[in-house]
């Protein structure tokens, strides 16, 4: 029960942390001991720079850190985007991703 509630509040606190947060995906808590392992994974626009997603999720997991019942957090920041791959033959994947940080993450 306690887990419970206590999820409901970090998911709070994920969702307050930042205005460009669109959606929280999901929220875990796991008991570590006398503590929580924490996992929270979060919505981030298509438009934004990947710097400012990592320095947003960043940014949560220090805060959630803070808290003395959290022994670690992971963060994961998913940008809503569309990403096709398409594999040119069953033995080959020719495809390499150059992602500039500075430049919006708009992927077809």
């Amino acid at each position: 029960m306690f887990v419970v509630f206590y999820e409901f509040a970090l998911q709070w606190l994920a969702y307050h942390h930042s205005d460009r947060i669109e959606k929280i995906e999901t929220v875990r808590a796991f008991h570590f001991g006398t503590s929580f392992l924490v996992e929270v994974h979060i919505v981030l626009p298509e438009t934004m720079l990947v710097k400012d997603a990592h320095d947003i999720a960043e940014g949560l997991q220090q805060k959630i850190e803070r808290l003395p019942e959290v022994e670690r957090v992971c963060t994961l920041s998913i940008l809503c985007v569309n990403v096709e791959i398409h594999f040119p033959s069953r033995h080959s994947f020719t495809s390499i991703m150059n992602v500039d940080i500075n430049q919006p993450m708009n992927i077809k």
